[in-house]
């Protein structure tokens, strides 16, 4: 069964926001008060629901990669970058390989801006204007490619 704020609530006999904020803005709440509500949900094996907590925030705590071919070195090495950071940032990683299509690449990119905070993106075949049209509605990150507008992260091989 699966404990929510409510149920700790119910537990620890206050309310529901004092709940949440006692979890999500500790420095709300009395001392006593938090530490009896952080206890009794670790007792309990509360975990926040990263979807519900999306409603409120508007965010998903979790990022898109798309990377064009997963078995090429090059972007296995930025997957294993990105992931290691996010991680330490409390973000989740959804990795897109997009076989070199550049339609492909399209459909992924479209469809996972509607999931994730935003979208690094290693696009060596799709246009500009495909790009640019992504990056208008969405957060979005190029990776060793530029485009005017469009954060960047390019690499230094001359040294």
């Amino acid at each position: 069964m699966v404990v929510t704020i409510r149920d700790v609530a119910r537990v620890t006999g206050v309310s529901i926001s004092t709940v949440s904020r006692a979890l999500a803005n500790p420095e709300q709440v009395a001392e006593a008060t938090r530490l009896h509500v952080q206890e009794t949900a670790r007792s309990m094996g509360y975990r926040p629901n990263r979807a519900a907590r999306g409603l409120v925030t508007g965010r998903t705590g979790s990022i898109g990669l798309v990377v064009p071919d997963l078995e090429n070195p090059f972007f296995g090495s930025i997957c294993k970058g990105v992931q290691a950071r996010a991680r330490a940032a409390g973000y989740a990683v959804f990795i897109a390989d997009t076989d070199e299509d550049p339609l492909l690449e399209d459909e992924v990119v479209r469809s996972l801006t509607k999931q994730v905070d935003g979208v690094i993106l290693c696009s060596p075949r799709g246009s500009d204007e495909a790009v640019g049209r992504v990056a208008e509605d969405s957060s979005l990150v190029l990776v060793n490619r530029t485009l005017a507008g469009v954060p960047s992260i390019t690499f230094d091989n001359g040294g």
